[in-house]
């Protein structure tokens, strides 16, 4: 049998021009596959309706690109031609209510989770030795070259002296500021990095700013400020990473093993405008009538408009898992004590719903039966009640 070559080759030469086709080969313009940036612009609280900037390598920039979401400061921004590195900028948009005045940056160097925090700005301060990333980014867009030389390596060696400068910040060591996804709310480790950051430059007495902060990040060698700064960063993380929410309205004191009920605003129950009385011994003289004194019955201890009878009553709802719920004693109720006057003294954070008010403890008054220790959430202070008198309860219960 005899062979037409010519046909042959002609054939297979239109076969490999189909399957370059197909695959966008063979010459001619094609698009790439789209990449997304993603992340939250948060302060340790987030920043709503930010305007999202972003500059590549290559490609063209992405101005206004997106704003962040109106409650999480949750982004997303798809690239198309453009090449990493990327730069990343939030701006405007309010945080809690009041108009952010700062620009925050983040670098991408692979597509994913881009956070844009102080953290990550920091960190871009340190990787382009530049006291002022705001300037640095204004100038890539008319010449993005640089961010082509930025490595992985850079980055890395970037977050190693934020680390460093910021060990107070423990988890830094593991926990990447700009690659790690995380939710903006209390409890979140990287949260509680960027809480405790922000409530340390809040301390006028060190004279520390985030500008100057900035500017000791622009240094290669990257060091704390001043002594005093590293001291109050490691108090405000100790009390940023401090609670931990349980479900069923609970909260968790990390640093004493104590579960705390939290307040509800709901007319029922565990309402936070509901008093009580504190009787809790049918053999003490606890009340008081103006002429005589005289030891509760049982029933009015049962009572649930008594602490006693509001702590049954709990614990037969089994809250957050748990029945053994107490009144708490002085000493236990004033370690949630924060802040000064004017109250509440309290984390409103994770203890919402609170009294500038006077609240029962299980202490008794060791020199009188009628009275009973209180914690004053006005001004913090503990002092004694007429266990007659209606104040408020917050119930413990010790370990998870």
């Amino acid at each position: 049998m005899r062979f037409n070559n010519t046909k042959i080759i002609y054939s297979a030469l239109f076969l490999v021009s189909i399957l370059l086709s197909a695959c966008g080969g063979g010459g001619g313009s094609s698009t790439p596959p789209a990449s997304i940036l993603s992340g939250v612009a948060a302060v340790g609280t987030p920043i709503v309706n930010g305007n999202i900037n972003v500059v590549c390598a290559a490609g063209g920039a992405l101005p206004n690109a997106t704003t962040t979401n109106s409650t999480t400061g949750t982004y997303s921004v798809t690239l198309s031609g453009q090449t990493l590195p990327c730069a990343v900028q939030v701006s405007g948009g309010t945080i809690n209510g009041i108009t952010n005045t700062t620009h925050y940056h983040s670098i991408a160097i692979s597509a994913g989770t881009v956070n844009i925090t102080p953290l990550s700005d920091l960190l871009v301060a340190n990787l382009t030795g530049t006291a002022t990333p705001g300037t640095w980014f204004a100038g890539l867009s008319t010449k993005p070259a640089p961010l082509a030389a930025i490595t992985q390596t850079q980055v890395n060696t970037a977050l190693i002296n934020l680390s460093a400068a910021l060990s107070a910040l423990t988890p830094l060591s593991t926990n990447n500021p700009i690659t790690t996804a995380f939710t903006p709310s209390p409890g979140n480790v990287s949260d509680n990095m960027l809480t405790a950051l922000k409530t340390a430059l809040t301390n006028t007495t060190t004279g520390i700013t985030y500008v100057s902060l900035l500017s000791n990040a622009s240094v290669p060698a990257f060091t704390a400020p001043v002594i005093g700064f590293g001291t109050d960063l490691t108090t405000a993380y100790n009390e940023a990473s401090r609670y931990s929410a349980v479900m069923g309205g609970c909260v968790y004191d990390n640093s004493t093993g104590l579960m705390w009920e939290v307040k509800t605003t709901d007319g029922g129950l565990r309402d936070w405008n509901q008093t009580y009385t504190n009787y809790d011994n049918t053999g003490s003289l606890q009340l008081f009538d103006g002429t005589s004194y005289f030891p509760p019955t049982q029933a009015q201890i049962d009572v649930s408009s008594n602490s006693i009878g509001f702590k049954n009553n709990v614990n037969a709802t089994n809250l957050c898992g748990h029945n053994d719920w107490r009144l708490p004693t002085q000493s236990e109720l004033s370690s949630i004590v924060l802040g000064l006057y004017p109250g509440p003294t309290i984390d409103l954070t994770w203890f919402p719903n609170t009294q500038a008010n006077y609240y029962w403890s299980s202490s008794p008054d060791v020199t009188n039966s009628l009275n009973a220790g209180v914690v004053f959430f006005l001004y913090g202070s503990a002092v004694n009640g007429s266990r007659y008198g209606g104040n408020f309860v917050r119930l413990v219960r010790t370990g998870l």
